[in-house]
C-alpha cells in the first residue's frame, strides 16, 4: 500500500520539508494585541551610510583636525596681533580740549581693545573729553565730543581775537525788559551824565552778539527755562549779559561800565542771514583804515568840532 522509500529519499525529503515550513510567528497577546516579527530580514534592506557609526566617526575626526589646524592658529593670531593705539599721557578732566601733548601711542593687542578705540591721534586732537580720564586710559570715540560737554559751550569756542565780557543791566529798561537771550544781536547806548537828555551810541558797539544772559542768582536764562517750575521771584531778574567782543570793544565796554549807564536795544533775533550781515558790518567798521581816527573823534568831542571851526575861520 505504501511505496517503500530509500534512506536517502527519506533524509532529503525531510530536509526539504523543513525548508518549506512557513516562517515562525511569535504572538504576544497579553492584552489582546498581537505583534508579528519576521525571523529573517530581506537582503535589500540596508542602513543608510549617514546613520552608521563609521560615518559619524569620520566626521568627528575631520572636525577635530579643522579646529586643531585652522581654528587654534586663528585664535592665537588674534591674541598676539598688535596695533598702535592712542592713550592719555596724563590725567585729564572732563571738558578738556585734547591736544597732542595729552596723547601717547602704544602697541596693544587687538583682542583686548574696547569698542571704538582710537588708533590715529589726529582723530582725537581738537575734540573734548566727556569724562575724567587717568594716565594710560585708552582713548575711545564714545569718550570724545566735538562740542564742549559743559554747561557753557559758547565760552569754549571763542573765535580768534575775540573775548567774552559781561556788562551789568540791573534795571529792566536797560535789558529790553529782561528779554535778551543767547544769540541776539544788540546795540549799546551809553548815558554818561544822568542829567543829559541824549545818550551816546558808540560805533564800536553798533552790532554785538549776546553769548549769555544771566539772572541775579548766577544761572543763565536757558538753564532757568529748562529747570523745574516753581523758582520765581527776584531771582528771575536779568542781571548781566555776556557779549562777544574784540579787544577794542571790550576796552570800550569796560570804560562805559565804570563811567556810564548802559542801555541795550535788540537788533536781530532768529534771522541767521540778518545776524551774519550785522556782524559783518561791524567787522568792516574795524577793518576800515579810518576806524581808529573815528574812534578817537568819538572819544573826544572837542576834536570833532575842530575841523568845522577851522573851516568857518577860513
Amino acid at each position: 500500500m505504501f511505496a517503500k522509500k530509500s534512506t536517502k529519499e527519506l533524509v532529503h525529503g525531510e530536509a526539504k520539508e523543513k525548508k518549506e515550513k512557513p516562517e515562525k510567528i511569535w504572538k504576544i497577546g497579553n492584552s489582546g494585541q498581537e505583534r508579528e516579527r519576521k525571523k529573517e530580514r530581506p537582503h535589500n534592506d540596508r542602513t543608510p551610510i549617514f546613520r552608521t557609526k563609521v560615518f559619524w566617526g569620520v566626521v568627528s575626526i575631520l572636525l577635530g583636525l579643522t579646529i586643531a589646524f585652522v581654528g587654534v592658529p586663528m585664535l592665537q593670531a588674534s591674541v598676539t596681533e598688535t596695533k598702535q593705539t592712542v592713550c592719555f599721557a596724563q590725567d585729564v578732566k572732563a571738558g578738556t580740549k585734547v591736544t597732542e601733548e595729552l596723547l601717547i601711542t602704544t602697541d596693544m593687542s587687538l583682542y583686548h581693545l574696547p569698542i571704538g578705540a582710537v588708533h590715529d591721534p589726529q582723530i582725537a586732537i581738537g575734540q573734548y573729553v566727556k569724562t575724567d580720564a587717568v594716565a594710560g586710559d585708552i582713548v575711545t570715540m564714545p569718550r570724545l565730543s566735538t562740542d564742549y560737554p559743559g554747561l557753557d559751550p559758547q565760552l569754549a569756542k571763542l573765535p580768534d581775537g575775540m573775548v567774552a565780557i559781561s556788562i551789568s543791566l540791573p534795571d529792566l529798561a536797560q535789558s529790553v525788559s529782561g528779554k535778551l537771550r543767547q544769540g541776539d544781536i544788540i546795540q549799546l547806548f551809553a548815558v554818561e551824565d544822568n542829567n543829559s537828555f541824549t545818550a551816546v551810541a558808540p560805533p564800536e558797539l553798533q552790532y554785538v552778539e549776546v553769548l549769555a544772559a544771566t539772572y541775579v542768582d548766577g544761572s543763565d536764562v536757558q538753564d532757568k527755562q529748562n529747570a523745574t517750575e516753581g523758582e520765581s521771584g527776584e531771582d528771575d531778574t536779568l542781571s548781566t549779559v555776556t557779549l562777544l567782543a574784540n579787544e577794542e570793544q571790550a576796552a570800550c565796554l569796560a570804560g562805559l561800565e565804570h563811567n556810564a549807564t548802559l542801555h541795550t536795544a535788540l537788533v536781530v533775533r532768529g534771522d541767521d542771514a540778518a545776524k551774519a550781515a550785522a556782524l559783518e558790518a561791524q567787522a568792516n567798521y574795524f577793518a576800515a583804515p579810518d576806524a581808529s581816527a573815528d574812534t578817537a573823534k568819538t572819544d573826544n568831542p572837542a576834536q570833532t568840532s575842530t575841523p568845522a571851526a577851522a573851516q568857518n575861520n577860513g
